[in-house]
């Protein structure tokens, strides 16, 4: 009688873990969805949208057990599809260090993080006009690795693409700072608004080429990564100077979160956005995607973070869920034998019991 009586927390446990899978697989990436900002730039009405991917760096063989790069994969592929849904963006630009091992990667392993990086973010079904790729350090090199001709090759055999891209009136322009490359040919035009895009911040990291390129490039906006945080950065086009310095936080819990900054594109001062890494294995809690609306007449651009989940918290809640089952269990089995042990006892001594009395008799 008391085994049964303990089935019911069996059952319970065993719906709890269920419930776990579906919140920790499904439910916390609707939900997060949910909470993000708007695409829109206030009274805006004609914009283009620009989903900024920054830092995925997919695990690698050399360094990472096949679970802990199938479960990154998972989480990256999971947090694009809503962040590409949500935003329905007219670019995407991957902003470098798409690969984790990427500049010491043999070939075989390569294209096989290529297959990987395709399908995560759905290369296949998305037009090639529709993404700007970058590279960054864990690329091609440039800061534990020697940048050399071979790497920069095979990622520009695989990223083949122009310098500057084009969208109407909305120049993307890419400035190579571990190459110390930009196109110093380019003639600049008063009709264009001039978006720069560099892996590694230039305001954020001043140095001699940072100044070169904004003073040549004379961008309008500045958009990095690298750093695997949300910084904002204002510096002087007539200079290439930094004057101002200031986190972007984007918090779930934060009085002002969700929040989207909101940057006058002018001739006289330019702005910089590092975008945060979206990937949960970069040492960080706070990993979301870039979100950009920017206007056809080139005015105004509004910016957010897509805050994604951290994957961490999930798999400690997994790790819960797993030992209370298994505490269940145990007790319900351990009840179980002992009440049966106990039976067995009572039915022996009252069997006893009866023989004494009809010897008695």
């Amino acid at each position: 009688m008391i085994s049964r009586k303990k089935r019911p927390f069996v059952k319970f446990a065993l719906l709890f873990l269920c419930g776990v899978v579906v919140y920790n697989e499904w439910f916390v990436y609707v939900l997060s969805e949910w909470t993000w900002p708007k695409m829109d730039c206030g009274d805006m009405k004609e914009f283009y949208k620009v989903l900024l991917v920054a830092d995925p760096q997919i695990l690698g063989e050399n360094s990472e057990p096949w679970i802990a790069r199938w479960d990154n994969d998972r989480y990256l592929f999971k947090t694009f599809s809503s962040a590409f849904h949500h935003v329905k963006p007219h670019l995407i630009i991957f902003l470098g260090d798409l690969m984790d091992e990427g500049s010491i990667a043999s070939p075989d392993q390569y294209e096989r993080y290529m297959e990987r990086f395709a399908h995560i973010f759905s290369l296949k079904s998305i037009p090639s006009n529709m993404t700007i790729f970058l590279p960054g350090d864990n690329d091609i090199g440039g800061e534990d690795e020697q940048v050399t001709r071979f790497k920069v090759s095979r990622f520009n055999s695989h990223f083949k693409q122009p310098s500057i891209f084009t969208l109407d009136s909305i120049e993307f322009i890419k400035v190579n700072k571990l190459q110390h490359e930009f196109p110093r040919s380019h003639k600049l035009s008063d009709d264009k608004t001039r978006v720069v895009l560099s892996h590694i911040p230039l305001l954020g990291l001043p140095s001699g080429f940072s100044a070169e390129a904004v003073v040549r490039l004379h961008p309008h906006m500045i958009f990095s990564a690298h750093d695997h945080k949300s910084v904002h950065f204002a510096g002087e086009l007539s200079t290439g100077e930094r004057t101002l310095v200031e986190p972007l936080n984007f918090n779930y819990f934060s009085d002002s979160w969700p929040t989207t900054w909101r940057f006058q594109l002018t001739s006289h001062t330019v702005n910089e956005v590092i975008v945060p890494t979206c990937s949960y294995r970069m040492g960080t809690l706070k990993m979301g995607y870039g979100a950009a609306v920017i206007d056809k007449k080139g005015d105004t651009l509004c910016y957010s973070v897509l805050v994604l989940p951290s994957r961490f918290h999930l798999i400690y809640l997994y790790i819960l869920a797993l030992i209370i089952v298994f505490v269940v269990i145990f007790f319900n089995f351990f009840f179980s034998v002992c009440c049966s042990s106990c039976s067995r006892l009572s039915y022996e001594n009252s069997r006893l019991m009866s023989s004494r009395n009809q010897l008695k008799v």
